[in-house]
C-alpha cells in the first residue's frame, strides 16, 4: 500500500496463495491427487517436449521384432518435475549428493591400460587417467529435509562415452545419474503420465539402446536386430548348398528358399543298394575333408544307376568270385578226364 493510498484510506486486497502443507495431502482423496498429477503431466509434457530435456533412443523389440523409439528424460526434466510437484507431493523434491569417491583400478590391471592420446599431428599427447572412476550417493529430499529417496551410481573408463574424459566430468555425471535414479522413485510415474519412458536418459548405455536413427532397408529386405549381421547370401534347407541373395531358389537343387522340407519316402532294397554303392564311390574318390555337393551325388548316382540298366539289359555278369568258382570247376574236369584216359589206356595194355 502506497502512502497516497493510505491518505485516501483505500486499501488494496492482495491474494497470497499459500503451499499445501503435506499433512492435507496425505488426506486427500486419491481421484484428486491423481488429478493434480494428470495436471501437472500435461505441462511437464509440454515443457519437457519444448525445451527438448530428453533423448530419443531406439530400441530392439524382440516381440515386436521391429525397432521402436522412445524417450527418456534428461536430468533437467527430472529435477523441473521435482519442482513442479509440490500440488502433488506438497512439497519440491530436489537431489542431494551426500558423497562422491574414486573407484581404483581393477585387479591385474594399471592406469597405463586406460591411457589415451588427445590432441592431432604434433600437438598429440598421451594421457595417463589417475582414476578408474567414481561412484556417488544421491538422496532426494523435500524442502523440508526430509528424505523420501536414494540413489548410487558409478562412471568407470570401460564406458566407451567416458574413456576419454577428464576427471572432473567423470566425477559431474555420476552425480547426475545418480540424483536421476534418486528422482525416479518418487516422480517416475509422473513422468509415464506425461508420455516419456520411466527411465532416466543418464542410464541408458550404448549396448541398451542408440540415439542413431534405427537403420533403413530397402523394401522387402529385413534387417537384422542387433548384435547379429545381414549376409548378402543364404543356406539352403535342403542341400546347404550357398546362394546369392538375389536367387528365389536353390541353383544345385531347385529348392525354393524359405519352403519346408518334405518327409523323404521309404527307400526301397533296389534304392538303398544304389545309395550304398553312391556312398562308396564318394567314399573312395573324395579326399578327407572334402565335401560333395549335392549336384555331383546326384551325378554320381546317375552314373550308378545307368551302370546297372546296361548290366541288367546284357544279362547278369560275373563277379570276381564266379570267375574264380569256373576255373576251379574247369580244373576239376580237365584232372578228371586225365585220370580216365590213364585208365582206360593202362587197361588196354597186354599183360606181362
Amino acid at each position: 500500500m502506497t502512502s497516497e493510498q493510505e491518505a485516501n484510506g483505500v486499501a488494496t486486497a492482495v491474494e497470497v496463495r499459500q503451499p499445501i502443507s503435506p499433512a492435507p495431502m496425505a488426506a486427500m482423496e486419491p481421484a484428486i491427487r491423481l488429478g493434480f498429477a494428470e495436471k501437472l503431466a500435461l505441462v511437464l509434457a509440454g515443457v519437457i517436449e519444448k525445451r527438448k530435456l530428453y533423448v530419443e533412443i531406439a530400441n530392439w523389440n524382440p516381440r515386436t521384432k521391429k525397432m521402436e523409439k522412445k524417450k527418456y528424460v534428461r536430468f533437467e526434466g527430472w529435477t523441473t518435475t521435482g519442482a513442479l510437484c509440490g500440488q502433488v507431493f506438497g512439497d519440491a523434491i530436489f537431489p542431494v549428493t551426500v558423497w562422491t569417491r574414486s573407484l581404483p583400478f581393477p585387479a591385474g590391471t594399471t592406469a597405463g591400460d586406460f591411457s589415451y592420446q588427445r590432441g592431432k599431428d604434433e600437438w598429440v599427447e598421451t594421457i595417463t587417467p589417475a582414476v578408474y572412476g567414481f561412484e556417488a550417493h544421491v538422496e532426494a529430499r523435500t524442502f523440508s529435509g526430509a528424505t523420501v529417496a536414494a540413489a548410487e551410481a558409478e562412471v568407470t573408463r570401460t564406458e566407451k562415452r567416458w574413456a576419454k574424459a577428464d576427471d572432473y566430468a567423470i566425477r559431474s555425471m555420476v552425480q547426475t545419474r545418480a540424483g536421476s535414479k534418486a528422482l525416479r522413485v518418487p516422480l517416475g510415474w509422473i513422468i509415464s503420465l506425461s508420455g516419456f519412458s520411466e527411465t532416466p536418459a543418464e542410464e541408458m548405455t550404448p549396448e541398451m539402446g542408440s540415439e542413431e536413427e534405427p537403420p533403413t532397408s530397402p523394401r522387402g529386405v529385413r534387417q537384422a536386430p542387433p548384435g547379429k549381421t545381414v549376409t548378402k547370401e543364404w543356406g539352403c534347407a535342403k542341400c546347404r548348398a550357398v546362394n546369392p541373395k538375389s536367387r528365389k531358389t536353390c541353383k544345385e537343387c531347385g529348392h525354393k528358399r524359405g519352403a519346408a522340407i518334405e518327409k523323404p519316402a521309404e527307400l526301397s532294397d533296389e534304392e538303398k543298394s544304389v545309395e550304398a554303392e553312391v556312398d562308396r564311390i564318394i567314399e573312395e574318390t573324395t579326399s578327407e575333408g572334402e565335401t560333395i555337393t549335392l549336384a555331383g551325388r546326384n551325378k554320381v548316382r546317375e552314373t550308378v544307376e545307368h551302370a546297372r540298366r546296361d548290366q541288367a539289359e546284357r544279362g547278369p555278369a560275373m563277379t570276381g568270385t564266379d570267375d574264380e568258382a569256373a576255373a576251379e570247376s574247369q580244373m576239376e574236369e580237365g584232372e578228371s578226364q586225365e585220370a580216365a584216359e590213364v585208365e582206360a589206356h593202362a587197361s588196354s595194355a597186354p599183360d606181362g
